[in-house]
């Protein structure tokens, strides 16, 4: 009823159809394939890009600035990456003004103590020395334990206020 008869009067006929329609098959089956196979590979090229992109900016989150320099392709992943490496940049150099800030302060709290030193240091007069050792002198006639304590005592405020670190003041 829905059939399609060819008559003819070449008997190699028949060869000729059965291999049209395998060139016909062919050509269909290739215009299926070809197109599969390209979607796949563009799919695994854009999911791997993604996953770069994902794993670039997770490393970022936790702190660790260490990522690719380059991002394949020219499009909104590409921009997106961009922006993400400008952003890790901006961070990166947003730490190091930090920490030199706090090196900065951390000399002038250095410095500060020296000068807090130095000005300790100073205030060791000849008039305070001079009453100190008559009084070490008076004890020595009446006590001579208490002398020995008295000296030992100064020995150690003249060295706590003349050297600090190796460094000598006078």
């Amino acid at each position: 009823n829905n059939l399609f008869y060819v008559r003819t009067v070449d008997p190699d006929a028949l060869k000729t159809i059965n291999h049209t329609v395998a060139v016909f098959v062919l050509i269909l089956v290739l215009a299926l394939l070809v197109p599969l196979i390209l979607m796949i590979c563009f799919s695994d090229y854009f999911s791997t890009r993604i996953t770069t992109l994902k794993s670039a900016m997770h490393r970022a989150s936790l702190g660790d600035y260490n990522i690719i320099e380059q991002f394949r392709g020219d499009d909104e992943l590409s921009d997106t990456f961009k922006d993400l490496k400008l952003t890790v940049d901006a961070i990166h150099d947003k730490e190091a003004q930090f920490y030199e800030a706090r090196i900065r302060e951390q000399q002038l709290v250095n410095r500060q103590q020296q000068m807090e030193f130095e000005m300790l240091a100073s205030q060791i007069n000849p008039h305070f020395l001079l009453n100190t050792l008559n009084n070490i002198y008076a004890l020595i006639e009446f006590n001579p334990p208490k002398a020995q304590t008295a000296v030992e005592e100064l020995s150690k405020l003249l060295r706590h206020l003349l050297y600090d670190n190796n460094e000598t003041y006078i």
